[in-house]
C-alpha cells in the first residue's frame, strides 16, 4: 500500500541531503555546534501523530503510537522512504538570533521585531507577514515568512529568485515567533511564486505546534 508524502517531508529530505553533501565536502564551519537557542524544543502535528524534537544536531522525527491500544494502526499512517529528520545548527551572528534547519532557518533580529521588518539571514529572506500582538512599533508576536531560493553553487539558500539555480528545491518556511517563548509553531510550503493570504500563511504556520514553553529561538535567560 502506498501513501502520499506531504510537502514538509519532501523538503526535509531534500534539505537533509543538501546538508549531508556540505559536510561530506569538508567545507569549513559546517559542523553543528553543541548548543543553540531552544535546544530540546518539541513540536507536534495537531493530531499528535507526528512529532519533531530539536536535539543536539537534528530535528528528530518520531511517529507517536497510541498509548491505549496494542493494535497496529492501518489508517492515518504516512510511509516515508527517508524519515523527515533534518540537521540543525546555530546560524546566529551579531545582528540575528538564528537556528538553521537544513538550509532553511528561523531567525529574528537581536532587538524587538517591528510590523514592517524585512531582513536576510543565513541566505533566507525574512519578512513579518502579520503582527499578531504588540504595541506602538513593537511586534511581540509575529507571523514570519522565510523564503529560500536554493543555489547549488552556494550549497544553500539565496534570498532572491534571480539567484535560484535551475529547478533546485526551494521553499517557504512560515513560523510564529513569540518573544516570550520563541517559535511557537511552524510549517513548510512550496515556493511557487503565487501569493498567499494571511489566513493561508497562518494555517500553514500552525502545521507543527510547540509542546511546552521552550521553543526554538526562546529568549535567553
Amino acid at each position: 500500500m502506498s501513501y502520499a508524502i506531504p510537502w514538509g517531508a519532501l523538503l526535509f529530505a531534500a534539505l537533509s541531503a543538501a546538508n549531508a553533501s556540505e559536510i561530506a565536502s569538508g567545507l569549513p564551519n559546517k559542523s553543528p555546534p553543541e548548543t543553540y537557542d531552544g535546544i530540546g524544543a518539541v513540536y507536534t502535528t495537531a493530531d499528535r501523530i507526528e512529532q519533531f524534537r530539536f536535539a543536539k544536531y537534528e530535528a528528530e522525527y518520531r511517529y507517536v503510537p497510541s498509548a491505549g491500544s496494542a493494535h497496529e494502526p492501518t489508517i492515518g499512517i504516512t510511509a516515508y522512504d527517508t524519515p523527515p529528520t533534518s540537521t540543525v545548527k546555530s546560524c546566529s551572528d551579531a545582528s540575528f538570533r538564528c537556528v538553521a534547519i537544513g538550509t532553511e532557518a528561523f531567525a529574528v533580529p537581536r532587538r524587538h521585531l517591528t510590523p514592517s521588518d524585512k531582513y536576510v539571514a543565513y541566505g533566507n529572506s525574512f519578512s513579518v507577514a502579520k503582527c499578531l500582538r504588540g504595541y506602538g512599533n513593537v511586534c511581540q508576536v509575529a507571523l514570519i515568512k522565510a523564503e529560500c531560493y536554493y543555489n547549488r553553487i552556494k550549497k544553500g539558500c539565496a534570498p532572491t529568485a534571480a539567484e535560484r539555480t535551475g529547478d533546485d528545491a526551494s521553499g517557504l518556511l512560515y513560523f510564529i515567533y513569540n518573544e516570550d517563548f520563541g517559535v511557537t509553531a511552524y510549517g513548510f510550503a512550496p515556493l511557487t511564486g503565487e501569493p498567499a493570504s494571511t489566513d493561508e500563511m497562518l494555517a500553514k504556520a500552525k502545521s507543527r505546534l510547540l509542546i511546552g514553553d521552550h521553543g526554538v529561538l526562546e529568549p535567553n535567560p
